[in-house]
């Protein structure tokens, strides 16, 4: 059998935004009538597809966003075929490459090997060389962005124009709200709802809660009506999905925290795929939570989301086919989709992943962002042990000796995170015993090369495999979660890193 790689780019090529998608193989040929698309000619331009190479684990034991690693595309252009592409738009280009028997009816007889975006191009008399890049640089932009205008009523007065509309995850702890009208004591709690929990929201002065109110009906009558003397009332948007504000009846003389509850518009609990939806990046699976947290400033979606794996070891990022997946890592669970053997693989290797090569012996996390308030003296003694807590809402930590003992180069490490996560000894030592159980044991690390078809490129990263080997004490099989993966089309194989 002979195969064949196609690659499509498409490149908006006019100031209109409009598309054209350019197909060339490592043969060329004409398709068949039935083909999409039909009786096209593809040209024999492609040189070179590269490497795309994607890893679970970030250079740490801390997951987080996949770290992408994309060569380059070389198109063959000492004809000056591809000249025209120096005048059209060439960042964000998509990228497809299949590869497929030459007789293979296109594109339903080919693999799909992955999907990327072109980042830029460097020519040169002979050739063209796309880098590659995928989505994830989109989360690489503000979370919030959303500002007062100082237009008045609930964009707030001129004092507060340009100020961020601060964004809530679930609940980050006692925060402040922000004042935007001080003659109406108007104030802004978060952009997001309330998940029907508008009930549970409170605002304190000096740690003593002001008495709720009724909530306004609408937004009309929050700018219209104030509350009575001492008390509060909210507006929590129409039907409870946000923006949250609320009026007080007096003018507070000591510091205001509220009590909030942050969630998606729909009611539901906010998710990575969620997040990543709000960048653009939509269609995404898993319920990966972000944390408990409180954005009102610059941080990115990335760095947001980032946090929010730190405190339940989380990742996400895209496919190889272009799909934004989220999920929990855990040690290898359930059947192996794929068995490595010494007669299906080669180049067998055994080497830890950068930061990995001991146990961990001694974890300290230190979560939770706090805004420390002055106190009225009637304060209750929890609410006074609140919001007096600096500069974490909560720290722990665990040392186990043994695992330094039986590991002498073992390491300590350290969490900190703004995500107020843990609120109790029982939340700390479940996350605790998890991070020993993955990162506080001596954990193997497998390399070994496959050839590349329609079975093995279906592997993803956290899937569960085996390896059997005669060696390493592996005769009668491990299960071993797949942490790397790298395709190199050029050669038709695959080089797959293993955890177990």
């Amino acid at each position: 059998m002979t195969d064949r790689i196609v690659v499509e780019i498409t490149l908006t090529t006019d100031a209109g935004g409009g598309t054209t998608t350019y197909y060339m193989g490592t043969s060329g040929y004409a398709t068949k009538p039935t083909d999409t698309p039909a009786n096209a000619y593809i040209a024999p331009r492609i040189k070179s597809v590269g490497a795309f190479k994607r890893e679970l684990f970030s250079g740490s034991r801390v997951t987080g966003a996949v770290r992408p690693s994309f060569g380059e595309i070389v198109l063959m252009n000492n004809d000056g075929g591809l000249d025209a592409w120096m005048g059209y738009a060439i960042s964000g280009a998509k990228v497809i490459v299949r590869i497929g028997d030459e007789n293979a009816a296109y594109p339903a007889g080919y693999t799909t090997v992955y999907v990327a975006y072109a980042q830029h191009l460097v020519a040169d008399f002979d050739q063209i060389r796309l880098r590659l890049r995928d989505r994830l640089n989109l989360l690489e932009q503000p979370l919030v962005t959303a500002q007062f205008t100082g237009a008045g009523g609930l964009e707030g007065s001129s004092g507060v124009a340009g100020k961020l509309k601060q964004w809530v995850a679930v609940g980050p702890g006692y925060f402040p709200p922000i004042l935007i009208d001080a003659a109406s004591q108007l104030y802004f709690v978060q952009s997001t709802g309330t998940g029907g929990l508008g009930a549970s929201i409170k605002v304190y002065e000096g740690a003593l809660e002001i008495t709720k109110g009724a909530s306004y009906p609408d937004a009309a009558t929050c700018l219209s009506t104030s509350p009575a003397a001492g008390e509060a009332r909210f507006w929590m948007g129409t039907g409870g999905n946000g923006p949250v504000y609320f009026r007080l009846g007096s003018v507070p003389q000591y510091d205001l925290r509220v009590w909030g509850a942050g969630y998606q518009p729909s009611g539901g609990a906010w998710t990575l795929a969620a997040i990543a939806a709000l960048a653009g990046i939509t269609g995404g699976t898993g319920t990966v939570q972000p944390g408990e947290v409180l954005v009102d400033d610059s941080r990115s979606y990335m760095q947001v989301m980032e946090d929010g794996c730190a405190i339940q070891w989380g990742y996400f990022g895209m496919t190889r086919l272009d799909a934004f997946v989220s999920n929990i890592f855990d040690v290898p669970g359930g059947s192996p989709l794929y068995t490595f053997t010494q007669h299906n693989a080669k180049n067998w290797s055994r080497a830890p992943t950068q930061d990995m090569d001991a146990p961990v012996w001694s974890v300290t996390v230190n979560s939770g962002k706090t805004w420390p308030s002055n106190l009225v003296a009637g304060a209750g003694l929890t609410e006074r042990d609140y919001m007096t807590r600096s500069p974490w809402w909560v720290s722990f930590s665990r040392t186990d000796a043994t695992v330094k003992t039986a590991n002498p180069g073992a390491v300590a490490v350290v969490i900190d995170t703004p995500c107020r996560n843990f609120p109790n000894s029982f939340s700390q030592t479940t996350f605790l015993d998890g991070y020993f159980a993955r990162y506080g044991v001596r954990r193997d690390f497998y390399t070994c090369t496959v050839p590349l078809t329609p079975e093995t490129i279906a592997l993803e990263l956290h899937d569960t495999v085996q390896i059997k080997l005669p060696r390493f004490g592996l005769s009668a099989g491990k299960h071993m979660r797949i942490i790397t993966q790298q395709i190199d089309a050029d050669r038709r194989e695959i080089t797959y890193g293993m955890w177990g």
